[in-house]
């Protein structure tokens, strides 16, 4: 489980939120008037290793830390009694004097941490995710062996509050305090007996409570009329960055399972590791867990009702290469359901060897050298509704004939029914398509196009293969829903096998465009989409896998403008899983998923002709096993906004560069709320920060605009600059924690400048570096750490 100050890993959504809402004026002048709206709530998780306080803190004032003393600053402070019922304890006796009672302060941006009572020579950790006029949030972890005591059974009780400081200004105490359990604030740091009190759970988790309670055996209730209300037309919650998705992510490391773990690790092959570490390196949250016994499993609560799955998974090649076939046993059990479905896997469509960096043709013969690119997905509808509280297990059982099986994680949905056709619109099977998986639909749905005149053409429900391109001109192609209608491009690396846009004002939505590509060949196309998207295009809930890129949107022609991609998955791509070029401007990708794309998952490429006001918001990338996250070359007044970033490979998070013969950048170009986890990598014996701005074939023109990003868990460098002209723009509010190197570096050879306020640097292995000593660090106010 990653220390990040995001609470992102699926356990933190299997205990409910406490507020704290108890207001204390005794300290502060201000008692709450400065900071109108100030709330706050917290949850309590636990394992082996230690409890753990997610805290989110909603404070439309300035965030202020006074590392010297927290309490007078916005800070969270924890008190904790380890043995809350020991003799004494219920007659409010004021033992805060012994010696299982802690007390714990942490500046808001995590940058100082102060053990105010019985922690001599004890060490907890907290990371941190700020916003300055809007708040922050806080993830704590204190490990039982600093608290010197065992780890504790289910049924114990521990005393706890938390409580949280807020400050706008520097000064002499802060504005005010609320605290979860204690209203009288009668000695409250030091009267435990006024504290909550925690039971610790049976499942590995706990509830905050005043009353302990504590059940050591689950029980469903079920009654003769019990029914399943399906709840995928429900609206997500949005997020304040990445996408809202539909789906709940569980990583396998957080689950209960009796394979081995892999990892944690960054290393590649190639690059002196061997085949564990590969496997983790390409893994989300960098570990994985292994089955290769029969009978091991890996066991996923469901915390929300669902009845479809995706797991990232890793089966062997065969011994020459071109993949094996394999089951893999999903056992569901729950309230009123109890079945096993065999998920069918394949390792087809992943495992390259020889040098990820010396080619894009990959070699796909076993014994051509180091092995990468090994994740690959499989997905599956149950037929029915799994409840919430339900078990999913999938384990290696008697007739699933893979060597081993590798689970990083699984997507648990609630899919909707299948839609109806629209009115007004033809349907493909009017011309003889039969969406059987088997006859070649081509010509029956180019047909249909062609006589479509500008009406909807429909998909129903089916699997319709394709042997040649789609050309569709000025048409919407409209399916029954991407888990419902798939069209089946099924000649691997064949040329021009896609559906073709061609300069097309048209809308693509509601459908699954399954490929067939094995390997990368930059001679054909065997894209999902392509070509230049034309005026106000629309592509809408679309899934694309196993094709070469997602959509390069371009070569040449009229540009493409005022598109816009939403609500779309991209996954397992061997290249971009969407590049926008040639001239593309005004247009926009959002509330998408890109996942394990084999070069940058999202780009502006900006060559033939300048693009120009592009942008890259509220979308989610993850494991990018070739190139970066999300990459500008060249173009004007692009943006990229609220952007989530995870466990890039090989090269950065975000890439700002002027390279690959590009127009040089222009205008303003905004990078705000984006925040990278665990990103940068070894590429061509290059250690790529997670944000790398790079004058490669020249200086970096236009202006650079970065608000409130925040950089976590870098490989290496946290902000690089490297090359001459590497003008880095402004950064306002930029959080960097636990860079593997510095938190701000600017290579040797670099020269130029770029200002800096309110950026903060923790946890890193240097703060900054400016190695060639030509580059320039504008400082302004409210920078900390560095």
């Amino acid at each position: 489980m990653a220390l990040n100050g995001v609470l992102n890993e699926p356990i933190w959504g299997e205990t409910a939120f406490t507020a704290i809402t108890n207001n204390d004026c005794n300290y502060g002048t201000g008692c709450g008037a400065t900071d109108t709206g100030a709330s706050a709530q917290f949850k309590a998780i636990w394992n082996s290793t230690g409890l753990w306080i997610g805290v989110v803190v909603n404070d439309p004032g300035t965030l202020y830390a006074d590392a010297a003393a927290p309490w007078n600053g916005s800070a969270v402070e924890i008190f904790l009694d380890v043995n809350h019922m020991r003799a004494g304890y219920n007659a409010g006796t004021g033992d805060y004097d012994d010696p299982n009672t802690y007390q714990f302060g942490i500046t808001y941006n995590a940058n100082s941490i102060l053990e105010y009572h019985n922690a001599t020579a004890r060490t907890i950790m907290a990371a941190s995710t700020a916003t300055q006029g809007t708040g922050y949030t806080m993830e704590i972890e204190i490990p039982w062996a600093n608290l010197g005591v065992t780890e504790p059974t289910a049924g114990s009780l521990s005393g706890l509050d938390v409580a949280v400081d807020v400050a706008n200004a520097a000064g002499t105490a802060r504005d005010h305090q609320i605290a979860a359990y204690n209203a009288g604030f009668n000695a409250f740091d030091q009267a435990p007996a006024e504290w909550g009190t925690i039971a610790y759970q049976a499942c590995n988790s706990f509830t905050a409570t005043n009353t302990p309670v504590y059940s050591a055996t689950p029980t469903f209730t079920m009654s003769p009329t019990f029914t399943i209300t399906p709840l995928a037309s429900a609206t997500p919650t949005p997020a304040p960055y990445g996408a809202t998705l539909p789906y709940t992510e569980y990583e396998a490391e957080n689950a209960n399972y009796t394979g081995t773990l892999i990892g944690p690790s960054t290393t590649m092959w190639e690059h002196g590791g061997n085949l564990n570490t590969e496997i983790a390196a390409e893994s989300s949250g960098r570990e994985a867990v292994q089955l290769t016994n029969q009978g091991q499993y890996v066991r996923f609560t469901t915390g929300n009702q669902c009845n479809s799955i995706v797991v990232r998974e890793i089966i062997p090649d065969a011994p020459g290469g071109g993949g094996i076939t394999a089951t893999l046993s999903c056992v569901v059990n729950g309230p009123g359901v109890n079945f096993t479905q065999e998920l069918n896997l394949s390792s087809a469509y992943s495992w390259d060897y020889g040098n990820i960096e010396a080619s894009t043709n990959y070699n796909k013969n076993p014994g051509g050298g180091t092995p990468f690119h090994l994740y690959d997905e499989t997905h599956a509808l149950f037929g029915q509704e799994v409840p919430a509280g339900s078990t999913i297990t999938l384990q290696k059982g008697a007739n699933d004939t893979a060597a081993y099986y590798v689970i990083d994680f699984v997507d648990l949905e609630d899919v909707g029914a299948p839609m109806a056709q629209p009115g007004g619109s033809i349907s493909v099977t009017s011309y003889g398509a039969t969406g059987n998986g088997n006859t070649d639909d081509t010509n029956a749905i180019q047909n249909c196009i062609n006589n479509a005149a500008g009406r909807i053409v429909w998909f129903p429900q089916g699997n319709y293969r394709l042997s040649n391109q789609l050309n569709p001109g000025a048409v919407t192609l409209a399916g029954a829903g991407m888990w419902y209608t798939t069209l089946h491009q099924t000649n691997g690396n064949a040329p021009n096998l896609e559906i073709g846009l061609n300069n097309a004002s048209m809308t693509v939505e509601n459908m699954f465009l399954q490929g067939e590509v094995t390997n990368r060949n930059d001679g054909g196309d065997a894209n999902g989409l392509d070509s230049q998207g034309g005026n106000n295009s629309v592509v809408r809930n679309v899934w694309i896998e196993h094709t070469k890129c997602g959509w390069w949107c371009g070569n040449g022609g009229s540009a493409t403008n005022n598109l816009l991609v939403t609500g779309c998955r991209i996954r397992d791509t061997y290249a971009d899983g969407i590049n926008i070029t040639n001239g593309g401007s005004n247009s926009t990708v959002t509330q998408c998923n890109l996942r394990n794309t084999g070069d940058d998952s999202l780009a502006v490429w900006s060559q033939d002709g300048g693009d120009n006001g592009n942008t890259f918001s509220y979308n989610t990338i993850q494991n990018t096993w070739r190139a970066d996250g999300l990459a500008f070359y060249g173009g004007s007044n692009n943006n990229m906004n609220n952007n989530l970033v995870k466990d890039t490979l090989d090269q950065s998070g975000i890439m700002i560069e002027q390279g690959f013969g590009a127009t040089g950048f222009g205008g303003t170009n905004n990078f705000n709320n984006n925040v990278l986890i665990r990103c940068g990598g070894t590429f061509g014996g290059t250690n790529y920060g997670a944000v790398q701005l790079w004058a490669n074939q020249g200086g970096l023109g236009g202006t650079f605009s970065f608000q409130n990003d925040s950089v976590q868990n870098s490989t290496f460098d946290g902000v690089v600059f490297t090359g001459g002209g590497a003008n880095g723009g402004t950064f306002n509010g930029l959080t960097i924690s636990n860079s593997g190197n510095s938190g701000i570096n600017a290579w040797g050879g670099s020269s130029g400048s770029a200002y800096f306020a309110n950026t903060v640097v923790t946890g890193s292995n240097g703060s900054t570096n400016n190695s060639g000593g030509a580059f320039t660090f504008n400082r302004g106010a409210g920078d900390v750490g560095w």
